[in-house]
């Protein structure tokens, strides 16, 4: 008999059920998910709102520990390792427990301390719990408290939907704020260190005002980004940018700080980012800092017909249709002839970097058909933890000398921002050519 039934006739019929059982008599039954973990939601009985979020995570190894509960303190949920269920599946393996239930604590709820949130979960998890498990469920976290979490903004952009600005207390002690899109809640679309800013006037305690640190660079991607300065064979220190994509204006932020004779042109759809990136992550526009509220599709098709030129094209952008596989950039970016105007877009021994997010394996494969149709000399560097993968795409016919030119210009680059900043480990001063991919 084939175990599965044929239609939905099948699947209501009492006798299918009947003689499935009798086929598979003794052997256990097990319902499997294809690829996410099962997720199971607990609500507050005060506010009736979603307290806790709880996935289940079951190992095919046998281990001493054969049950538990992970709590992830607040803040850290966007952290691959309790994201994904690729993470999820980690750390079960790394604590040894057959069966983990993960669970995240969400945001617009109060939660004193973290034996609060274990007299929540105790009588629910044990409901979670394998029929064999009898002993006491240990509950597990990366501390002894819950963490920190502090909404600074709730708000709606008619572009891109639910968002919130929060200030999060990493396991180090330091702050930082986030901006979150709620249609991806796992996905931080721009994160920034705070530090207490400067003044010269003494204020009562606990009066000091939090500011953006601009020395440093919180995402692992925007630090690949700018190493890749070191391929620009002419004015490394002092380039033309054009950026697709304004998040809360880091990026642009720090070029300007730190290359003063840099001229950076930010293009954003969204007006609502623009004023977050303002009032929230201190972004100043100034005479070499420029933003325009544009589509940037249709940007760079009228910059080409203006025969408009730079050194280095940033393509940093999200994608909103997640429902692709694809985080960033939006698939119309990848298309042959937009990728042909970008090239046009730089000077000769220029540079396009592109952060690409991509889980779709075919679509991911497209793209980079497309890109070597296009750019003769490219390099990628994959961003360990996460899905993103910095590329770098160059403009020239001669790609000779290229590398022993990017570790001469990496050495000056690293030493030259060194200099300009209070943090010596802001920069992974690894050779960026050990960190590289050719991509032929």
């Amino acid at each position: 008999m084939d175990l599965l039934p044929k239609d939905h006739k099948d699947f209501g019929s009492k006798d299918y059920w009947n003689e499935f059982f009798s086929k598979q008599k003794s052997q256990p039954f097990e319902w499997k998910l294809a690829e996410d973990d099962i997720c199971l939601e607990l609500c507050s009985p005060d506010t009736g709102r979603i307290k806790y979020k709880m996935f289940v995570v079951d190992r095919k190894e046998k281990s001493k520990m054969k049950f538990a509960v992970f709590v992830v303190v607040q803040g850290r949920e966007t952290e691959w390792l309790f994201s994904t269920p690729q993470g999820r599946q980690e750390l079960a393996a790394n604590v040894s427990c057959e069966r983990l239930i993960v669970v995240h604590l969400l945001r617009d709820n109060v939660y004193s301390s973290l034996e609060e949130v274990k007299n929540d979960l105790s009588a629910k998890v044990l409901e979670l719990a394998p029929a064999s498990c009898k002993d006491q469920v240990p509950i597990l976290s990366l501390g002894d408290d819950v963490g920190q979490r502090d909404i600074r903004c709730r708000d709606k952009s008619e572009l891109s939907g639910e968002y919130v600005v929060e200030d999060v207390l990493s396991n180090n002690d330091d702050l930082y704020r986030r901006l979150i899109f709620l249609d991806s809640p796992y996905i931080i679309q721009s994160e920034a260190k705070l530090m207490t800013a400067p003044t010269k006037k003494k204020k009562k305690k606990g009066s000091s005002k939090l500011q953006i640190d601009f020395d440093y660079i919180a995402c692992d991607h925007h630090i690949a980004i700018i190493s890749g300065f070191a391929f620009l064979k002419y004015k490394m220190l002092c380039p033309s940018v054009l950026l697709i994509g304004l998040g809360g204006g880091t990026l642009p932020m720090y070029i300007h700080k730190h290359f003063p004779d840099a001229s950076v042109e930010v293009v954003e759809l969204d007006p609502s980012v623009l004023d977050i990136a303002k009032k929230w992550f201190n972004l100043v526009t100034d005479n070499r800092l420029k933003v325009h509220i544009s589509d940037g599709l249709a940007f760079i098709q009228k910059a080409v017909t203006n025969g408009l030129k730079y050194d280095i094209v940033i393509l940093d952008v999200d994608n909103k249709d997640l429902s692709l596989g694809i985080s960033g950039p939006p698939v119309a970016f990848l298309e042959t002839t937009m990728l042909e105007n970008m090239l046009k877009l730089v000077y000769d021994s220029g540079l396009v970097i592109i952060n690409l997010a991509c889980r779709n394996s075919e679509l991911y494969k497209e793209a980079y058909s497309k890109l070597k149709s296009v750019f003769k000399v490219m390099y990628s560097r994959k961003i360990p933890a996460e899905v993103n993968e910095v590329i770098y795409c160059i403009k020239t016919d001669d790609p000779k000398g290229i590398m022993e030119l990017t570790k001469d210009n990496y050495t000056t680059l690293t030493s030259f921002l060194e200099k300009r900043t209070t943090y010596s480990d802001v920069f992974d001063v690894v050779d960026l050519a050990s960190c590289l991919t050719e991509i032929t």
